[in-house]
C-alpha cells in the first residue's frame, strides 16, 4: 500500500467530505498499524474493500463532551411555565371525545 501521507504546516491535514483513501482487506492487514495512524493523523476515513467490494469504513474517534447536561445552554430558550400543562381539562375532553354531528 503506498498512501502518501499529506502534511500541512500544523503536521496533519483537516478532513473534507471529498476526501477519502481505500485500500484492500490485505492491504490493511499487512500494515494495519499504519492504516490506523494514517487514519488518525490525517481524519482522512479509509474504505476497506474486500473483492472489490466496499467492506468496512474506518474513521477517526471525534472527542465527545463528557457532561451533557448543559451542552446546548447557548442553542436553546425556553419560554413559558415548563410545569404547565399543554391542554386545560375542557380542551383536553373535547380532544378526547369529539361530538358526534347529528344529522
Amino acid at each position: 500500500m503506498s498512501l502518501p501521507m499529506p502534511t500541512s504546516s500544523e503536521g496533519s491535514v483537516p478532513k473534507s467530505d471529498d476526501q477519502e483513501r481505500t485500500a484492500t482487506a490485505r492491504e490493511c492487514r499487512d500494515n494495519f498499524f499504519a492504516v490506523l495512524r494514517e487514519v488518525h493523523e490525517t481524519g482522512i476515513p479509509m474504505v476497506l474493500t474486500k473483492r472489490g467490494k466496499p467492506y468496512v469504513r474506518i474513521i477517526r474517534e471525534v472527542d465527545i463532551p463528557g457532561d451533557m447536561f448543559g451542552c446546548d445552554k447557548d442553542i436553546l430558550q425556553i419560554i413559558g411555565d415548563i410545569d404547565q400543562p399543554l391542554w386545560s381539562d375542557d380542551d383536553f375532553d373535547m380532544i378526547a371525545r369529539p361530538r358526534q354531528i347529528v344529522s
